[in-house]
């Protein structure tokens, strides 16, 4: 099976960023599946076609979807709730371009409400987030093209659906995406995860080019914004770096150890961390660290929510900024 460096790149984004337990590449569906929702998607395909003239005037419903195929599929567990990822990527040298501006921004449509279809008919589910992503699109029609896509959301939200579509491209692409996951590749081992992995050889092989005469910029990771990244994986990512830099002295290590602090700061239940050789579960039996051991030392604390976010940000950039002091 071929797989496409983007589409590698994605699939490392759905694990890594958004915590997808479960990846597929090239995702098509089986006719011997139970399917959902026949006649309720009869009716939002001919309300499809009424807005968007995507697909062919003599396609079904059926053939559409039977049709499918998605560059990457990925499943998420949220607070017990199943929660699915739908990602078309495309990368074009000279930029996207399936043809004329028209023809390209209805192919991609045609994407985006087939990934809507396909969740609700064979996931039986009303959420998610369905993505196309590509490095680098021309603006004439990137412009039109979010147009498009904030109208399919807005066509999609009156139907009752609460699916997300989202744009990545050009600079969200690269901020969003491929930024956070080159600054985190140097702690993913994973032979499976080729982009990562030729990322890895190509930093490798630029280190070793003319050692005498060629000195490679620092990569840092002050400047990486992990806004897509869930806050798991967030502090996660972000403590990895301020210990592989010793950026953390002795005594704000000591202070992350203590709960009246990490309450103040971080407003955690938990001490954010913990000695390695203490137990990473509460009195009740719950996991309330992280697996894998940081700065060779500590366990790190997972009990994190989205509303900490801006608070661990505060914190991090306080220790980045006094560093750069």
């Amino acid at each position: 099976m071929k797989i496409e460096m983007g589409e590698s790149l994605m699939q490392s984004w759905l694990k890594h960023a958004k915590e997808c337990k479960i990846t597929q590449l090239n995702w098509k569906p089986s006719a011997n599946w139970t399917t959902y929702n026949d006649q309720t998607i009869e009716e939002l395909y001919r309300r499809m076609l009424t807005h968007f003239p995507v697909f062919k005037n003599n396609a079904n419903y059926e053939q559409v979807i039977k049709q499918a195929e998605l560059d990457v599929l990925g499943f998420s567990h949220d607070d017990n709730m199943p929660y699915y990822y739908a990602i078309d990527i495309a990368y074009h040298e000279s930029g996207l371009n399936y043809g004329s501006k028209e023809e390209t921004i209805e192919r991609i449509s045609k994407k985006l409400l087939r990934s809507a279809l396909v969740l609700y008919h064979y996931f039986n589910v009303k959420n998610g987030e369905i993505i196309f992503a590509s490095p680098k699109i021309n603006p004439v029609i990137y412009d039109d093209l979010e147009k498009r896509i904030e109208q399919i959301y807005d066509f999609m939200c009156s139907q009752g659906f609460e699916f997300k579509f989202k744009l990545f491209a050009n600079k969200s692409f690269t901020e969003n995406i491929l930024n956070p996951i080159v600054e985190i590749s140097s702690s993913v081992s994973d032979t499976a995860e080729l982009f990562m992995r030729a990322f890895q050889l190509s930093s490798l092989c630029e280190k070793n080019i003319n050692k005498k005469q060629y000195t490679k910029e620092e990569k840092t990771n002050t400047t990486a914004q992990y806004n897509e990244f869930k806050i798991g994986a967030t502090v996660q990512n972000k403590l990895n770096y301020l210990f592989a830099k010793n950026y953390l002295s002795e005594e704000e290590i000591s202070n992350l150890k203590n709960e009246a602090y990490c309450k103040k700061v971080f407003n955690l239940s938990f001490p954010l961390l913990r000695n390695k050789n203490e137990s990473r579960y509460d009195k009740n039996g719950y996991a309330r660290y992280y697996n894998p051991i940081f700065g060779e030392k500590y366990y790190v604390c997972n009990h994190w929510y989205e509303h900490q976010r801006s608070k661990f940000e505060n914190w991090y950039n306080s220790i980045i900024n006094n560093v750069a002091l």
